[in-house]
This record gives structure tokens, C-alpha cells and sequence, in this order.
């Protein structure tokens, strides 16, 4: 008989096997990411490094250049008292060569004579020699039939204050200024800034008529808003004079200073006074006569320091940027 092979067949499954050089591959993977990871920290660790040495770096410049532009800009204290100290030798050096030069190269045995009243020119530029001021001076004289009447108006008290002047003769001043076309007709609305202007605003007047006496030589009508004047005869006649010199201007705060001398004439009697006054008959006659001294030939220049002196004081108006004349003061 013949025999059966009886083969057993394993009942289990063959598991495959892991190799070495899968093992070996893994390995080599992970040291190299290592490797990578290493490289990448080096790598930023460098450049943040590089970051802030620049940063430092731009700082410290940014700190040096700060300090040379103060240093540029800051003033050498050697170099500005150098040039304050040439400029003071300079100074001195000048005055010493000008006061060997007026006062000892230029001395002169013959020394002018002090003038009494010296001329001082004022802020406005006025003085002695001014037109300006002769005809702030005028602008207070009213000449009616005589000029020598000015005097009983401006110079016959010690003093005389402009709002204790007679009205009427006031009145004429402003008409005299705001008559500019000597036609004698004013309007109330010219007359009103000619008392302003002459005034200061410190005189107010009704607008009315002027009537006045043989003095004055005039007479205005007021009607429909304006002043005409009207023929008024003057009779007589005078032989005295006024004569009238500057001799010193001076400005102080807001207020001007005239000094003028006064001289009144008699050509008849060939004598000059220092004022006017009045006979038992009531003529004017002359007061305080000068010795040795003739009408006919007097030069006030000569006589001023034998003369009375009136100082003229006038007030400066901001409104109107003007002087106007407070008051008239003796000054002997």
C-alpha cells in the first residue's frame, strides 16, 4: 500500500520583517533636520546679532553727529570777548583822539560869549529858527485897528491862561484860521475844527454873532449856518508898536515851550519900553522906558536881555496830532 504524504501547512501568517536600512534612513533624517534646525538658529541668532550692532551702531552715529552740530553752534566765549575788547580799545581810542582834538589841538583863547537862550531843537523839529513855530505863535494874534493891542490881550498880566482870554477875541482866532480863503465867510462846521484845533477841545462857543469895539476893528453876523462878516469902520489912529523875538524853544513830555521877548515901540517919542500901561486920560503910554535907547533905530536882537520874557506853553493833542496854547506866563 502505497503511503500518503501528510504535509502540515503552517497556520500562521508570515509578518514581514523590518530591514536595517529602513532604521538607518530614519536616523539619518532626523540628525539632518537637526543639523537644519541648528543651522536656522545660528542663522537668526546672527542676524538679530547684525540687527542690533547696527541699530547700536546708527545710534552712536546719530549721538556724535548731535554733539559736533552743538558744538558747531555754540559760541566760542574766547572769540566774542576778543571782539568785545578790540571794539572797547577802539571806543576809548576815539574819544581820547577827538577830546585832544577839540579840546587841546583846537583851544581857543578867544572863547563866544554864552548866549543866554541857546537853540533846542525839539522832537517835531521845532526851534528857534522854525517856521513852524513862528507860526504857532501867530496863530494867537488877532490885529484889529492897532497891533499894538496885542499886548492888553497875551501880555498884560504875569500870566494869562487861554480860557480866561475874552471870547470874543478867541472867536476871532478860530474865524482867522478857518478862513483860509480871506473871503470873511466861515461855516460853523470849518469854525468848530478851527476852535478844536487851536483850542484842544478844552473852549467850547455857541455859534452866534461877534460884536466887538474899535480894538478889534471887527464884527461877524452868524445866520444859516455860517459867520459873515459885516464893514465896521475903525477910526484913530496909533504911534506904538509891538515887536515880538524868539529867543528859546523847548519840548518836554506832551508840551512845547516858546520863549519869546517883548518890545513896544513909540516912534513918535523915539522910545522903546518893556511894556504898556495907561495915562490919567486912559491913552496907552509906554511902561518901563529903556535908557539910551531910540525907536527909530531899535534892533530887538540887541535888547532881549533887557527886555521882558513870555514863555508860551502849549499842550500836545494825540487827537489832533497838533499843539494848541494853554497859557502865557512873565518869565524875567
Amino acid at each position: 500500500m502505497a503511503r500518503k504524504s501528510t504535509t502540515k501547512k503552517s497556520s500562521k501568517t508570515t509578518k514581514p520583517k523590518t530591514t536595517k536600512s529602513t532604521t538607518t534612513k530614519k536616523e539619518t533624517v532626523k540628525k539632518e533636520t537637526k543639523k537644519v534646525d541648528k543651522t536656522q538658529e545660528l542663522s537668526d541668532t546672527f542676524i538679530s546679532e547684525v540687527g542690533q550692532k547696527s541699530a547700536i551702531a546708527n545710534l552712536e552715529d546719530e549721538i556724535v553727529e548731535k554733539r559736533e552740530k552743538k558744538a558747531t553752534n555754540k559760541p566760542k566765549k574766547g572769540k566774542a570777548f576778543k571782539t568785545f575788547l578790540i571794539m572797547l580799545i577802539c571806543l576809548i581810542v576815539g574819544a581820547a583822539a577827538s577830546y585832544c582834538y577839540f579840546e587841546v589841538l583846537n583851544t581857543n583863547k578867544d572863547k563866544d560869549v554864552v548866549v543866554k537862550y541857546k537853540s533846542k531843537s525839539a522832537k517835531f523839529g521845532y526851534d528857534i529858527d522854525s517856521i513852524a513855530v513862528k507860526y504857532l505863535v501867530d496863530d494867537y494874534d488877532y490885529v484889529g485897528s492897532f497891533q499894538v493891542n496885542l499886548y492888553n490881550y497875551l501880555y498884560s498880566a504875569d500870566e494869562i491862561n487861554v480860557k480866561d482870554i475874552e471870547q470874543d477875541y478867541l472867536k476871532l482866532l478860530a474865524i482867522k484860521k478857518a478862513d483860509t480863503d480871506r473871503d470873511g465867510v466861515v461855516s460853523s462846521i470849518e469854525f468848530n475844527d478851527a476852535v478844536d484845533y487851536l483850542f484842544g477841545g478844552d473852549i467850547e462857543f455857541n455859534n452866534d454873532s461877534i460884536k466887538t469895539d474899535d480894538i478889534l476893528c471887527a464884527k461877524y453876523d452868524y445866520e444859516n449856518g455860517e459867520y459873515k462878516k459885516k464893514d465896521n469902520e475903525c477910526k484913530g489912529s496909533s504911534d506904538l508898536k509891538l515887536q515880538r523875538k524868539i529867543l528859546d524853544v523847548k519840548e518836554k513830555r506832551n508840551k512845547l515851550e516858546v520863549t519869546v521877548a517883548i518890545a513896544i515901540l513909540d516912534t513918535n517919542k523915539d522910545k522903546v519900553g518893556k511894556s504898556l500901561t495907561f495915562d490919567e486920560d486912559g491913552a496907552s503910554v509906554l511902561g518901563d522906558e529903556l535908557d539910551g535907547v531910540k525907536a527909530n533905530d531899535f534892533v530887538i536882537d540887541t535888547s532881549t536881555d533887557d527886555l521882558n520874557k513870555f514863555v508860551y506853553t502849549f499842550k500836545y493833542s494825540k487827537e489832533n496830532k497838533n499843539y494848541y496854547l494853554e497859557n502865557i506866563k512873565l518869565d524875567n
